[in-house]
């Protein structure tokens, strides 16, 4: 059967165009959206009141995959559907999927759901075949994570899983034995209900249940293209709707918007936060952006682009914002004088061609089309010819003893303007930000970028003090 998202299988079951029920349903993605997909696909197949009896939700730790399939091929005696609902399957969890895993636990972290938190970090210490009192765990964990301080919230959900006494259980892989009961099939009227956050489509077990059954993605796009956030803003959109029917209270627009940029896009949080206003507001029926400001404190986990970004414009009030909202969610100063490094490195190799190629098409203003037609060409042209000059630069093949060619090293993609020339738009928004600056004033900000790096690593200045009066000089300059 095929795969469908969210929104077409919540189309299907509403207009009844689903008359085939699949032995086995894989529902993943988004928290918030799999559970209403769940809650939506049950009221379908069950009666609410046959529920309590033929329909049967599992905790899906790989302990109790057992029970579940034993449940599931177990005939009942009552006439009807038998539904299994193997929910937050940890099945689907590998150690290839480590780094999302730890962003899931750092996320319940910011949200204060240390249950969660530890629940995921005992899955990930079980595939890893750690325990919480080993002595290098936090550094094996720390090789997938990206600040140096993440030991911190590392160190709290350790901590927390000591003192609960969440038990790490015996790691067994169980997608062998799962892929092997869907083949084989289930009694008819007999469903399995699978939920997870994280998928990795390569897998066996993946392919086998969309042979088998139904998939449906539940996830959103996390990128920050235009595409990306529209259906980010569509996700809370439906999110808040659902949650002001049941009320009988609206919304405006300005309250929309300010609750977005306060929560940012967290499903979980945005929708506690819809609750929260809809009872402060009491009797009355409209929600204003005054409540929003009134009642919600912000939660939004900056991205470190929107402070690049800021940079970048000179935006000096936004910049000096971002930065101090990434150093609240722990990032280290030196990570992000690593990306003011990198965007201005990335504007003064824009500059030089610009100014070096006579057929770089380039003028101020030039609309995007023009861009995509005539300087995207030229663009791809200066890349090759700087992977070919780094290609000569690099030491002639030489023979291993066995005779084979070693494999010639790839081209540094930091030194090429265009990483990824089928998405051009953000090259296009670069150059528009590289008109802003001189070159005399890009060089000038490299060595004031390269002095205030080294004043984080040798001097005792605040380093609060040091990225803010970089940002002070770049954001003046000319």
């Amino acid at each position: 059967m095929p795969e469908t998202d969210y929104k077409q299988f919540k189309s299907s079951l509403g207009n009844g165009s689903t008359s085939v029920e699949p032995p086995v349903y894989l529902l993943f993605g988004e928290e918030a959206l799999y559970k209403k997909v769940l809650e939506d696909l049950l009221s379908v197949l069950l009666p609410q009141t046959s529920r309590e009896f033929s329909y049967h939700p599992y905790d899906g730790t790989n302990d109790n995959l057992a029970l579940a399939l034993e449940r599931l091929n177990t005939f009942s005696l009552l006439p009807g559907k038998t539904i299994v609902g193997f929910l937050d399957a940890k099945v689907f969890h590998s150690v290839k999927n480590e780094k999302a895993i730890l962003e899931k636990v750092q996320d319940a972290i910011v949200r204060d759901d240390k249950v969660k938190a530890s629940r995921l970090m005992a899955s990930l210490l079980s595939m890893k075949g750690l325990r919480y009192e080993d002595p290098n765990t936090i550094d094996r964990l720390k090789t997938h994570t990206e600040s140096p301080d993440d030991d911190k919230w590392l160190r709290e959900v350790i901590s927390y899983c000591i003192e609960k006494g969440v038990p790490i259980p015996e790691f067994k892989d169980q997608s062998q034995v799962l892929m092997e009961a869907i083949k084989s099939g289930f009694p008819k009227d007999h469903h399995l209900i699978l939920t997870t956050e994280l998928i990795d489509k390569r897998r066996k077990l993946y392919k086998a249940i969309g042979e088998a059954g139904l998939i449906v993605d539940c996830s959103v796009p996390k990128g920050d293209r235009r595409a990306d956030k529209l259906e980010q803003e569509a996700a809370l959109k439906g999110k808040m709707a659902e949650i002001l029917a049941g009320s009988g209270k609206s919304m405006d627009s300005r309250a929309f918007q300010k609750a977005c940029e306060m929560t940012g896009f967290n499903l979980r949080a945005f929708s506690a936060n819809i609750e929260k206003l809809v009872n402060f507001v009491g009797s009355r029926d409209r929600i204003t952006v005054d409540d929003v400001e009134s009642v919600l404190r912000r939660t939004k986990q900056d991205p470190i682009f929107d402070f690049t970004n800021a940079l970048t414009e000179k935006k000096l009030d936004q910049a000096l914002f971002y930065m101090a909202s990434l150093l609240s969610q722990q990032m280290h100063p030196l990570q992000i004088m690593a990306a003011m490094i990198n965007q201005i490195r990335k504007l003064l190799m824009v500059k030089h061609f610009i100014l070096d190629r006579k057929d770089s098409h380039w003028k101020p203003g030039l609309d995007y089309n023009r861009f995509r037609s005539q300087v995207m060409p030229a663009i791809e042209a200066f890349d090759r010819e700087i992977a070919e000059k780094l290609s000569q630069t690099d030491r002639p093949e030489s023979r291993e003893p066995t005779g084979k060619k070693k494999k010639k090293a790839k081209a540094n993609t930091d030194l090429l303007i265009a990483k990824n020339p089928r998405n051009p738009y953000p090259i296009y928004k670069l150059f528009l930000k590289s008109d802003m600056f001189t070159l005399a004033g890009l060089l000038e900000a490299m060595e004031n970028l390269s002095e205030a790096d080294l004043r984080l690593k040798s001097s005792a200045q605040p380093p609060v003090l040091v990225l803010e009066n970089i940002l002070f000089s770049i954001c003046g300059s000319t």
